[in-house]
């Protein structure tokens, strides 16, 4: 298959064969002509005259097919002047010396004429293709090619201009080009024009913004050639994408600068000898330096402390060995003389062949944290000192709890016994007022006993030592219940556990709370014909809470807040034993475990007590009934 290089090269030479053709077919028939009009009606001019019609000929075959064609004719004249005409009219036209001198200057003349017709028609063959290449560069070019005047128009825009810009041809010649330059560009756009103009001088860069007809802008980078008559060969490239991405560059650098210099860390870059090469405004503001006078001019070992230099001279070459430290702790010292204390990490940059070129390095403010650890310390004596006072306060309560334990307890058995011995051995001596005064003195002795006894347990509650462990309420609540049916089984009672209650706490304690919350709601319910107590767990303020609910004779909410005070009652002792401990101890029994304990009630509707323990990860609470 013929290739389409091969395929165009052989079209080229046909071309040029016709073309040979067609000027020698040309000259040919020039000649055939002239010999004709020498013929008829011109036989009147006689012989010696015979070059005369050949002359125009000859020369108007030069003009038209060039050199070569001029000199076909030229010989063909000489031909039919020598040969053919003779032959045809029987009278040569050669027949002396002045023929063959006039045939001579015939064909120099011609040949002459030949040769300056071919020059002529070369030249113009030499611009005709320059003008074609000019077009073709036109059309073709990638770049946006302009011709234009002083006059402020263009006169002729490549393709590509029109592509680029949207506007057409027609639109771009019959505007002034200023129109379509942005307004903050035109006056620099009209002082170049004019410079160009009158200085004659090449613009070899030039950028302007021109308005795309979808009423974009568009910059353009141009060079321009000035011409004579004020004409300019201009061109221009759309820079447009170029500049954005520079601009996208710039907005970068400049995040990157910024990022770098105003970072809550300080940054700094070490050379080999460990001279600082970069710092930024973070580190520079914490040394109290300018750029100025720490860059290029100070080694990191002096700005640092003497034991700071020791720990950079005895880990810098470990870094520069092993190419990264982390969290080095030294101290600088900052230009007012005061001691800056930082933590440094640091990463070696190397070049293709290894060698060290520089470090990475951040550098962190211990300033905060120094003070905060001095804070802690302080704190710790602090703690320490109150818990020394704590232990010694626990000793002197607990000497007080023996005190009350035996010296209160002797005075009160005496007073009860006693009592009871004057009820017993001298009760028919008193009327019934005297004993009812003596049965009262006991009792009041038995509720001092029982009140010392539950201060006691109060007080251990809150002085014993915890141990936290997975608890089953479930089991332990169950626990207290089977206790309180068995104490009194005449009472109809349901008392409901709900299943799968688990709960992080200390036992002993949870015990002691879990006792005090069913006992009294046993003992509030003793009235109702069918007491119901609850054990459970709920959804309670974003939290899960164990409730206690029973429907016995519930309080008035507007006592709430007393009811978890020592002493405190909201019913008559006549009306429900006790002695106001109970809740005081659940209170603090939850708070050692860092709960919250809250009651919801109303008189004669019962009354709910929820509390929150910390609960092991995998535990779910349930609702029971």
């Amino acid at each position: 298959m013929r290739s389409r290089r091969g395929t165009s090269i052989t079209t080229a030479h046909k071309s040029a064969a016709g073309h040979a053709a067609r000027r020698f077919g040309v000259s040919l028939a020039l000649v055939a002509v002239a010999a004709a009009l020498r013929l008829w009606p011109l036989q009147i001019l006689g012989p010696r005259l015979a070059w005369l019609t050949f002359y125009p000929a000859a020369a108007l075959a030069a003009f038209l097919g060039g050199f070569s064609a001029g000199l076909f004719a030229t010989a063909l004249s000489s031909v039919a002047v020598v040969f053919v005409l003779p032959a045809v009219t029987g009278a040569p036209f050669i027949q002396d010396f002045a023929d063959w001198l006039g045939m001579a200057v015939f064909v120099a003349t011609c040949t002459m004429l030949s040769g300056f017709a071919g020059a002529t028609h070369r030249a113009r063959e030499r611009k005709g293709r320059a003008e074609a290449e000019r077009d073709r560069f036109f059309t073709l070019s990638l770049d946006m090619l302009c011709i234009s005047n002083a006059d402020g128009y263009f006169k002729r825009v490549s393709p590509a201009f029109t592509r680029t810009l949207g506007w057409s041809e027609e639109e771009m010649l019959t505007r002034p080009f200023l129109d379509f330059v942005h307004p903050d560009d035109r006056e620099a756009t009209l002082r170049e024009v004019e410079r160009q103009v009158s200085s004659g001088e090449t613009v070899l860069h030039f950028e302007n913004r021109y308005r795309h007809k979808d009423g974009s802008w568009r910059a353009l980078s141009w060079k321009s050639v000035p011409q004579p008559g004020g004409f300019m060969y201009a061109i221009a490239r759309d820079v447009t994408d170029q500049r954005e991405a520079e601009e996208r560059l710039r907005r970068y650098a400049d995040e990157y600068q910024d990022l770098y210099n105003h970072a809550p860390c300080g940054y700094h870059s070490l050379d080999a000898q460990g001279r600082i090469v970069m710092m930024n405004d973070t580190e520079l503001n914490w040394l109290g330096y300018t750029r100025e006078e720490v860059v290029g001019k100070k080694t990191l070992p002096d700005l640092a402390t003497p034991a700071g230099r020791e720990i950079f001279d005895l880990h810098f070459p470990r870094l520069a060995a092993e190419g990264s430290i982390g969290d080095l702790e030294m101290e600088f010292v900052r230009k007012d003389g005061s001691v800056l204390p930082v933590s440094v990490s640091a990463t070696v940059i190397r070049d293709g062949s290894g060698r060290f070129v520089a470090t990475r390095t951040t550098t962190f403010d211990l300033r905060a944290r120094k003070a905060a650890e001095d804070k802690i310390r302080g704190l710790n004596r602090d703690l320490e000192l109150r818990a020394a006072q704590l232990e010694a306060a626990n000793q002197e309560l607990e000497a007080f709890a023996y005190s009350v334990s035996h010296d209160l307890r002797a005075p009160l058995r005496s007073l009860d016994g006693f009592s009871q011995i004057l009820l017993g051995n001298y009760s028919s001596r008193l009327d019934e007022e005297g004993r009812d005064y003596l049965r009262r003195v006991r009792g009041g002795a038995q509720r001092m006993g029982q009140l010392i006894d539950d201060l006691l347990r109060l007080s251990r509650i809150t002085r014993a030592a915890m141990t936290v462990e997975e608890v089953d309420l479930t089991a332990l609540a169950r626990s207290v219940a089977e206790e309180l049916l068995e104490r009194d089984p005449d009472r109809r009672a349901e008392v409901v556990v709900a299943e799968g209650l688990t709960a992080l706490c200390d036992p002993r304690l949870l015990r002691v709370a879990l006792d005090n919350l069913l006992g009294n709601a046993w003992k509030f319910t003793r009235n109702v014909p069918h007491t119901k107590i609850e054990v459970g767990s709920e959804p309670w303020d974003g939290d899960l809470a164990f409730f206690v609910k029973d429907n016995g004779a519930g309080f008035d909410m507007a006592y709430a807040d007393r009811l978890f005070g020592a002493f405190q009652r909201l019913h008559a002792a006549s009306e429900f034993e006790g002695t106001g401990i109970g809740l005081a101890t659940v209170q603090r029994v939850i708070a050692r475990h860092g709960g919250t304990i809250k009651a919801e009630a109303a008189p004669g509707q019962g009354a709910t007590f929820r509390f929150t323990l910390p609960r092991p990860a995998a535990a779910t609470g349930e609702s029971g009934s």
